[in-house]
């Protein structure tokens, strides 16, 4: 799984969690965290090789009505009996050939799995999510479209139970992911050229699922503003992507993250 992926599962409602609410109450309407995390995974999505990357924490929220961070950006339009739906604007950053897909990575081997099947440039992915919370359960659904040919759409899913113990507040899930041929290919297909570049065999990938795993968090306030978390998560590859000789011969259908971050959080 990529770090940036991971990154905006945890990102995207994590001030508005139920659990996070009482651990820390907010005052006023514009929210902004800023810190630092350490996560370790997989050098690009299906690598058998980890790598070690610092991200920066860093999140601007008014009310439920905007949120800003470095997977994205959002405006909830409609936030109405426990129900909401809004555009969202994504980066996704590029698959460099001998460096995976971490801008952030500062430890780890350099991938030769990708050697021969060139880079992936990076792209700006539009579209919208939906996210229903009841009670403690909350799902939430993200479809995006790249905005250049040949990236394609993805839609991810997840749903999360959370509660608390104590002054621990944590939260658990499945979630999973679906794509178009035309981004499976860009990310698992091989083509003449790069059959011959790599020495992999040629190979087209279909629409599909792309992945399903769970994972959880744990949220430790250290302070009314202080906000420590800890993650795991553990996904596993499947259909015309799990197939592709990219993952069969070099790479790994299991797919593990583990990680933390800290933030300090100002409400104005």
């Amino acid at each position: 799984m990529k770090p940036i992926k991971f990154i905006s599962g945890l990102f995207l409602g994590i001030l508005s969690l139920p659990a996070l609410a009482e651990a820390q109450q907010a005052d006023g309407n514009w929210h902004l965290t800023v810190g630092a995390g350490t996560i370790l995974t997989p050098a690009f999505l299906g690598a058998s090789e980890y790598n070690l990357s610092l991200f920066p924490n860093v999140r601007v929220m008014y009310k439920d009505l905007f949120f800003a961070s470095v997977e994205g950006v959002g405006l909830s339009l409609v936030n109405n009996h426990g129900w909401q739906f809004g555009p969202i604007v994504k980066y996704r950053f590029p698959r460099n050939e001998t460096n995976g897909t971490s801008p952030f990575k500062i430890a780890g081997p350099d991938s030769t799995a990708l050697r021969g099947l060139g880079d992936v440039n990076g792209v700006f992915e539009a579209g919208g999510f939906a996210k229903y919370t009841w009670e403690r359960l909350q799902s939430k659904w993200v479809v995006v479209q790249g905005t250049n040919s040949p990236y394609g759409l993805l839609a991810t899913w997840d749903v999360n139970y959370f509660y608390h113990y104590g002054h621990l507040y944590y939260s658990f899930g499945p979630h999973a992911s679906w794509a178009n041929g035309q981004y499976n290919n860009t990310y698992f297909g091989i083509n003449a050229t790069q059959s011959i570049n790599s020495g992999l065999p040629m190979y087209s990938a279909d629409a599909g699922i792309v992945n399903y795993g769970v994972g959880a968090t744990l949220f430790v306030p250290l302070s009314k503003h202080i906000l420590t978390a800890w993650f795991g998560s553990y996904d596993r590859l499947t259909g015309s992507v799990a197939d592709s000789p990219l993952v069969q011969q070099r790479g790994s259908e299991n797919q593990f993250v583990i990680g933390m971050s800290v933030g300090y959080r100002w409400d104005i």
